[in-house]
């Protein structure tokens, strides 16, 4: 009797062991399956948002092209439009070349880690960039775009921040604000320096919640590093953003239109 005891209570020990393996190891399964998942999805995602940043430069690069070939066979290389297409394709090229570098980069894509790498840079570089890049376009299309001179003391000033990340969402603002206004309409980039309470008033406006990033930069802000609020602003006569779709945003969930 007693050895049947032992024999049944080892039994359901090897079953219970057997049970808590095959256990783990669906767990484990499951585990590698969602990260599977969650990578198709990350990269899905980013051909989409690839898709979307391509599609203005190709554009405008074809506009360009297409404005050299419709010149006069004399026309010299050194005139004005020739050289405001030429430049126009230079900025799309090197644009397109970061766009396609971030994709390739698979393993920060898998990650989901966004690496900054900030450098001296000046406000008037983003904005000439953007209106060299979408200039063509905006003509193409019968719409105005208009880039309003830098005040001085903001045209001087020199900041630390990453280029291609701040171009990337200036290019998308212009991008969308041509996209989305009719012939006829007017897009217009600017910018001005504010001081915080002025900034923080103005995007407050338009249902953007400041406190998270001011709360970031404060933390980080020392006595030997001077800071100063820049509005970077990109205004149209399209047809605009509801209250829910700025809410979307402000969330930091993506926003299609």
């Amino acid at each position: 009797m007693v050895l049947a005891v032992i024999a049944i209570c080892t039994r359901l020990n090897i079953l219970q062991r057997s049970a808590y393996h095959f256990k783990s190891e669906k767990v484990e399964h499951d585990l590698e399956q969602r990260a599977t998942e969650v990578k198709k999805d990350t990269r899905g995602r980013l051909l989409r948002v690839v898709m979307h940043d391509l599609r203005s430069p190709l554009l405008s690069v074809a506009n360009a092209v297409a404005i050299v070939l419709d010149l006069m066979p004399e026309t010299h290389v050194d005139d004005s439009v020739v050289v405001e297409c030429l430049r126009a394709m230079s900025t799309c090229s090197q644009l397109m070349q970061h766009i396609v570098s971030d994709m390739l980069d698979f393993e920060r894509i898998d990650s989901g880690r966004l690496v900054l790498v900030p450098a001296a840079m000046r406000v008037s570089q983003l904005l000439v960039a953007a209106a060299d890049t979408f200039g063509g376009l905006a003509t193409a299309k019968g719409v105005t775009l208009c880039l309003v001179p830098l005040p001085p003391d903001l045209d001087r000033a020199v900041f630390i921040g990453d280029v291609r990340r701040l171009q990337q969402c200036v290019n998308n603002g212009v991008s969308n604000s041509i996209k989305f206004t009719e012939a006829g309409g007017t897009v217009i980039i600017r910018a001005w320096r504010a001081n915080e309470l002025q900034a923080q008033a103005k995007l407050h406006a338009t249902g953007w919640d400041t406190a998270p990033a001011a709360a970031a930069v404060a933390e980080t802000e020392t006595a030997a590093v001077p800071r100063a609020s820049v509005v970077l602003e990109v205004v149209d006569s399209g047809v605009g953003l509801t209250t829910d779709e700025l809410n979307v945003l402000n969330q930091g969930e993506a926003f299609m239109q």
